[in-house]
């Protein structure tokens, strides 16, 4: 799912603000219209001898999704001025 984030890095100081905009640019796509990613921490952990990363992320207050609408307009509604011409 966030693969992109297992990319490569060149090093981990470098790659946070890249990483951050990633995650806040996947957010955005899948409808957090607002999201926000405001850290990102990296601690070594010498047991694994790797990088531990952590990103703070803000979903944001509105979300977008795909929205369709339909209605169907009564003949009698249409008001004669407009039913004439079509």
């Amino acid at each position: 799912m966030l693969s992109f984030l297992t990319v490569a890095m060149p090093t981990i100081p470098t790659a946070l603000p890249r990483n951050r905009e990633l995650l806040r640019l996947y957010y955005r796509s899948k409808g957090y219209a607002d999201a926000g990613v405001p850290s990102a921490v990296a601690e070594y952990d010498p047991a694994t001898r790797g990088f531990v990363l952590t990103f703070s992320i803000d979903e944001g207050r509105s979300t977008i999704s795909a929205t369709s609408a339909s209605t169907v307009i009564s003949r009698d509604w249409i008001p004669d001025s407009f039913a004439a011409c079509c």
